[in-house]
């Protein structure tokens, strides 16, 4: 199974420990772990986009308030596009 931890900060510069702290206690499932970064400067289209070559088996969002409309948008989308994905929702706005 192949899981991909979401992110998108605010800014570039910005890191979401939450991601790599799910990666780290998992470590024993490393190899089926990949973790995404993006901002929310970054176009839906391209995020999108992104998710979708990854071809993921499951989507973990981590959701707060300055990246929750967007990734509203986002997981109706990849519905559309990766019907069978499975997307988990984390974090405070959840």
């Amino acid at each position: 199974m192949k899981l991909l931890l979401v992110a998108v900060n605010a800014k570039y510069i910005h890191s979401n420990p939450a991601v790599y702290s799910l990666k780290a206690y998992a470590s024993q499932y490393h190899d089926h772990i990949k973790i995404a970064e993006y901002t929310i400067n970054n176009r839906r289209e391209e995020i999108l986009a992104d998710l979708y070559q990854r071809c993921p088996d499951l989507i973990a969002f981590s959701c707060y308030i300055w990246n929750w409309d967007l990734i509203q948008g986002l997981f109706a989308d990849i519905k559309k596009l990766l019907p069978n994905v499975i997307i988990w929702l984390g974090g405070p706005e959840v």
